[in-house]
C-alpha cells in the first residue's frame, strides 16, 4: 500500500439474490452520520456513480415506507457487478483512505442457474473478493427465524446459498495467510432484523435464538474461516434494515423444480410513525473503521520514519564537506543550491507525513473508544 496516493482498501460482499446487499450499504452510508458523529472521520460516496446508485436505492427504501408496506423483492435487484467507491476521511488533506464495495447478482453464486456467458465476470468477482480487507456476509435474518419445521429448515442452506458462501469465504481466508500486513475482518450481518429485537417494538424478541441460528447454520463457514484465517476477527453484527416494518406473514411456497424445494417470501408492514431508523449499521461501520483505519496509521508511521530517514541523509549531502575548490565549483554550479532545496522538500514531506500519523493515530484511539452495540458480538 503506497502512500503516494490515498490507499485503497477493497470490502467483499457476498450473499444470495435479493438478500439486501445494496440496502446494507445505503443504509450504512445514509447512516454514517449520526454514527461517525464526534469523531473527526467522514463517508461519502466518491464518484456520481457510486451516489446515483445509493440514491437510487434509498428512494425505493423511502417509498415503500410511504407506501404503507414492505416487500423486499418489489426492491431493484442487482443485474450486474456495481461497485461501490466511498472515501473515509479524516478532516485534513492526504489523512484518509478509500473503499471499494463489489455489489454483484446474488444468483451468481449458484453454478446451477449462473449463465455461461457471466462465468468470466464472477471469476472477476471472486478475485475481487479474495483480495479484500473485509468480508461482509448478509444473512435474511426472516428466511432463518421463520423455518418453522423440518422442511423448512432442510431448505434454508438452498435459499441462503450457505454451501457457495462458504466456498467464497474459504477463497477469501486463504488469501488472507498471504497478505499478512493487511487487516482482516468477516463480519456476519443478518439483515431485516427489525421483528426479532424489541428496540423499535419488535413483537417476536428473539435475539438469543437469532445468535444460535446464525452459528448454527453458518458454524462451516466459521470453521473455515478460523482455520484457514487464524489471525482474522470475526463480528455477529444484526442490521434493522429500516428499523420502522413488522413482520406480517412469512409463507413457504412448494417448488419441487428448485434447490430444497421451497421459495421463500416474507411480507412487513410499516410501524407508526413511518420513519426509517436504521439499527445496527453502526457495529459493522465502526468495526471496519477500526480495522482499517488502524492499517493506514500504521503504514503512514512506517512511511514517515521512511521519509525522515531521507530528509536526514539529504541534511548531511548539504553539509558534507568536500574540500575548498570543489566546495566553490559546487557552489558555482548550482548543485549546493539544489541540495538545499532537495533537503526542504524532503523536511516538509516528512513533517506533512508526520501530521498525517498524528491525526490518524488520534482518530483510532477515538474509533477504539466506541463501543459496539449491545447485538454485537465477536465470534
Amino acid at each position: 500500500m503506497s502512500l503516494n496516493q490515498v490507499p485503497e482498501f477493497k470490502i467483499g460482499i457476498v450473499g444470495p439474490t435479493r438478500v439486501g446487499k445494496t440496502s446494507l450499504i445505503a443504509s450504512i452510508l445514509a447512516d454514517s452520520p449520526r454514527i461517525l458523529g464526534g469523531t473527526p472521520v467522514t463517508l461519502k460516496p466518491r464518484g456520481a456513480a457510486t451516489e446515483r446508485r445509493v440514491m437510487n436505492r434509498r428512494a425505493d427504501l423511502d417509498g415503500a415506507v410511504l407506501s404503507g408496506k414492505f416487500n423486499a423483492r418489489a426492491l431493484v435487484g442487482t443485474t450486474e457487478p456495481a461497485y461501490f467507491q466511498l472515501a473515509l476521511e479524516t478532516g485534513a488533506s492526504g489523512a484518509g483512505l478509500r473503499l471499494t464495495l463489489l455489489d454483484f447478482p446474488g444468483s451468481w453464486l449458484r453454478a446451477d442457474i449462473r449463465p455461461a456467458d457471466q462465468d468470466v465476470d464472477w471469476q472477476k468477482c471472486r478475485a475481487f473478493i479474495a483480495e479484500s480487507s473485509v468480508l461482509l456476509i448478509p444473512i435474511d435474518a426472516s428466511v432463518l427465524m421463520e423455518a418453522a419445521g423440518p422442511r423448512h429448515r432442510r431448505a434454508v442452506p438452498a435459499i441462503l446459498t450457505t454451501p457457495e458462501v462458504q466456498a467464497v469465504a474459504e477463497e477469501w481466508a486463504t488469501e488472507r495467510l498471504l497478505r499478512p500486513d493487511e487487516p482482516a475482518l468477516a463480519i456476519l450481518v443478518p439483515v431485516k432484523c427489525e421483528s426479532y429485537f424489541a428496540e423499535d417494538g419488535g413483537m417476536i424478541p428473539a435475539s438469543h435464538a437469532l445468535l444460535d441460528t446464525v452459528q448454527q447454520v453458518y458454524e462451516s463457514t466459521l470453521d473455515v474461516i478460523r482455520s484457514n484465517a487464524p489471525r482474522a476477527r470475526i463480528l455477529y453484527c444484526p442490521v434493522d434494515t429500516l428499523g420502522c416494518v413488522e413482520l406480517l406473514s412469512a409463507d413457504w411456497e412448494p417448488s419441487p423444480a428448485d434447490l430444497g424445494g421451497y421459495k421463500f417470501e416474507a411480507r412487513f408492514g410499516i410501524r407508526r410513525p413511518a420513519k426509517i431508523k436504521v439499527r445496527g449499521a453502526e457495529d459493522v461501520l465502526i468495526a471496519m473503521c477500526q480495522q482499517l483505519t488502524e492499517a493506514r496509521q500504521k503504514a503512514e508511521e512506517a512511511e514517515t520514519a521512511g521519509l525522515w530517514d531521507l530528509a536526514e541523509k539529504a541534511d548531511a549531502l548539504t553539509r558534507q564537506k568536500e574540500g575548498f575548490l570543489r566546495n566553490i565549483w559546487l557552489w558555482a554550479n548550482g548543485t549546493k543550491a539544489a541540495r538545499r532545496d532537495d533537503a526542504g522538500k524532503k523536511r516538509t514531506a516528512a513533517e506533512q507525513s508526520r501530521q498525517r500519523a498524528l491525526l490518524l493515530a488520534d482518530t483510532v484511539d477515538k474509533l477504539a473508544r466506541r463501543k459496539f452495540s449491545e447485538r454485537a458480538r465477536t465470534l
